[in-house]
């Protein structure tokens, strides 16, 4: 029973008293829900945003590392070039060095044998002219 101390008089009695309390644990009970319900919605949006902007970032960062994987082909397919090139090089300084060998060699023979010639005489006979019987 609820009485009214003021005018002692009988405000509610029994199920009333229950019902009225029913009703105002209902009321409170339905806002907390919708407080939550709320809260809820606002973190899952927050949660889908965070999950869209993670994505996003994965997305950006494995075009960038695609991007580089790509880059590191090139690279290593220049640096193997330039190794091959360089091969090259090296083999065409030998070959270069092996030819100076040899035209220094021949050159040397060459002279070799044009000192073992005999020596010409300063004036050669004129042509048409019977040789000349040398002292």
């Amino acid at each position: 029973m609820l009485v009214d101390w003021a005018t002692d008089a009988v405000v509610l009695e029994g199920w009333d008293i229950l019902l009225q309390h029913s009703v105002i644990l209902g009321i409170l009970a339905t806002v907390v829900f919708l407080f939550a319900l709320a809260i809820g919605f606002s973190a899952s949006e927050l949660h889908i945003r965070l999950a869209l902007r993670i994505r996003r970032e994965w997305l950006e960062w494995k075009d960038r590392d695609d991007q580089l994987g790509v880059a590191h082909d090139e690279s290593r397919r220049l640096q193997r070039q330039l190794e091959d090139a360089q091969r090259q090089l090296v083999a065409v300084k030998g070959q270069r060095a092996n030819f100076r060998r040899k035209l220094r060699q021949v050159t040397r023979e060459r002279d070799r044998a044009l000192k073992a010639l005999p020596k010409a005489p300063a004036s050669p006979d004129p042509p048409g002219s019977a040789p000349q019987p040398r002292p």
